[in-house]
């Protein structure tokens, strides 16, 4: 089972186009890094654009803006 933290989808048919995935300290361990390696290889096959946010422990709301904004300039 495979699961992705965040889709953005395009209306009006639902078309996926942004998948986020929130690295926590878990991403850090063999298993999920190949996990992670694995997901990114699907999304990148059928053209869904994947963006990793590092953890922080100081993370919010516009350090979340900002990484996601840095990918449309």
């Amino acid at each position: 089972k495979k699961t992705i933290d965040f889709v953005v989808f395009k209306k009006p048919y639902l078309e996926p186009v942004l998948a986020i995935e929130y690295d926590g300290h878990t991403h850090e361990r063999s298993d999920r890094i190949g996990r992670d390696n694995f997901v990114d290889s699907v999304c990148n096959k059928v053209g869904i654009k994947m963006v990793h946010v590092p953890h922080s422990d100081n993370i919010d709301e516009n350090t979340a803006k900002d990484v996601l904004n840095n990918l449309y300039n």
